[in-house]
Order: C-alpha cells, then structure tokens, then sequence
C-alpha cells in the first residue's frame, strides 16, 4: 500500500453471456454502459446449452405447460429454434445499446456447457458480465450458472439482476487484500464516472492498520469521488457484509474475490441481503 496510485485497472474488453432472459439482458445494458465509460469493446456470447440439447433427445422428455392438458414431448429441433429465437432477440438488443453507446461489439452464438463456455470465453476478456439466473425468479435466487462463474472465472465478474441505479452509492469492500485495492480502484473509477458517491466497508480488527488504511484512502481517492465516505466495520457487521452494503444504499456493490464467502449458500446469503448488483474482481 504506499502514497502512489498504480495505473488504473484498464477494461478493454467485456464478454456479456445472454439468454434473452430479462436478467441477462440488464447484464447486456449494464456492460454496454460500462464499455462505453471505460472506451472498451463488448462481445455477447449466446451458448446453446447441449445438456439441454442432449436432455432433449431423450425419449423420456417432456415439457409441461400451464393451461395444457398433457405434457408435451421435447423435441431437438425445436430446441434449437428457441435457442435461435432467443438469440436473435439478444442480438438485437445488442445492436440497438451500442448504437445508441456507439461501442464496438460482437455478437457470437456458440454450443456448449453454458458455464463452462462462459469461463473459457473470460479468459480473453477484462470482465464478464452475466444475469443472477437464467429466468426470472424470487430476489434470493442465485443460479448455478452465476455461482460457477463467480468461483471459476480466471478475470472479474458483474452479477445482475437488476440494472444499477445511477441515483445510489457505489460501494465496496475494503479487506486489507492486495484485490481489493484493485477493487477500490475500478469502484472509485465507476464512481467517478457516473458521478456516484463512493462508499468503502473497511473490515480490519486492528485499530491501528484501520487508521493507516482509512489515511490511505483519503490521500489517494478523497479528491477522485465528488463523496468519499469511509466506514469502519464492526466484527459483527463483517460477518453480515451483505446487510452493510445495503445499509448504504447501494445501486452497484464492488468486493475483492476474497471478500466472498466460498460456501454456496452464503454467497447466495450476500447476494440477496445487499439487493444490488455485485462486481467481483480479481
């Protein structure tokens, strides 16, 4: 930790997954938004999921719709027309966002193990950006999809399922780690940009490295946000990060990989208690 910024943390390319689903079309607009702060390019990725197309082919399979009298029989074929209907509905809400952002973008349509395409994909990527689940459900789901990403994903990753709210703070989490000074670097950058307030969660039990990193903060971000505020956290609020970020109102809530918990359900626990979109960075 010294005086002196390192270069800021450079997001030149932005790999969104998509599935029409009205999550993943939030991580579509979000990560437009972002590419056209940081002048960065974005590429939509669309994964026919082949378990779903293997699933399909089976003679067992069977679709049940509200309102039908039988269930109805899977068929491939008409597997890959949805997928193709979906995707075609991305792409054009990808043409639209980054016209209107003027962006460089791509759209690419591929077949895979959905996560696993996704993470292969980020590697060759600044951020991946992705929807909570794959269709709309209660405020606590958290896909499996989303939670592979956000263990395995070599590069950082914004978790959606809502847009941020432009009017509310930037927050973050500051664990004393070598990431979340990357972490508080890309948020005071976001801050800066959308003109946001910039929170920081300050988690250290000693009063003395508190003060030193509190210090820190001020010398090297007090003048980059229009409202820098640092709060200590108390031992209990640690353990309840996710209630302290939505105590501040977050619109976009910003932590170092490290900062997460790594069961399953306590990242799902986070996720739902600070109810904003989440970026983890690596």
């Amino acid at each position: 930790m010294s005086d002196q910024k390192e270069e800021h943390r450079v997001i030149r390319r932005i790999v969104i997954g998509v599935d029409a689903s009205p999550y993943s079309l939030a991580a579509l607009r979000a990560g437009v938004n972002l590419a056209a702060q940081f002048g960065a390019s974005v590429t939509a990725l669309f994964v026919q999921d082949t378990d779903l197309l293997h699933a399909a082919s089976l003679p067992v399979a069977r679709e049940v719709r509200a309102f039908a009298r039988a269930p109805h029989s899977l068929q491939k074929d008409e597997i890959r027309t949805q997928f193709q209907r979906m995707a075609e509905r991305a792409r054009r809400e990808l043409e639209e966002l980054a016209r209107a952002q003027r962006i460089e973008h791509s759209f690419q349509t591929i077949e895979g193990r959905v996560a696993e395409a996704l993470i292969s994909a980020a590697r060759e990527a600044d951020l991946l950006a992705v929807g909570k689940a794959s269709k709309r459900s209660s405020r606590r789901k958290l896909g499996t999809t989303a939670l592979h990403v956000l263990r395995d994903a070599p590069t950082s990753v914004l978790v959606l399922g809502e847009l941020a709210a432009p009017e509310k703070r930037v927050v973050v989490y500051d664990d004393g780690s070598e990431a979340a000074e990357r972490a508080i670097d890309l948020a005071a950058q976001i801050a800066q940009q959308s003109r946001n307030s910039l929170s920081v969660l300050l988690s250290s039990k000693d009063a003395d490295v508190q003060r030193e990193r509190e210090e820190w903060l001020q010398r090297t971000y007090g003048s980059a946000v229009s409202n820098l505020k640092i709060r200590p956290l108390r031992p209990a609020e640690m353990v309840y990060i996710g209630s302290a970020v939505y105590s501040e109102s977050a619109g976009l809530f910003v932590t170092p990989a490290t900062g997460l918990p790594s069961e399953p359900g306590q990242v799902r626990k986070v996720m739902y208690e600070a109810n904003a979109p989440v970026l983890v960075v690596r």
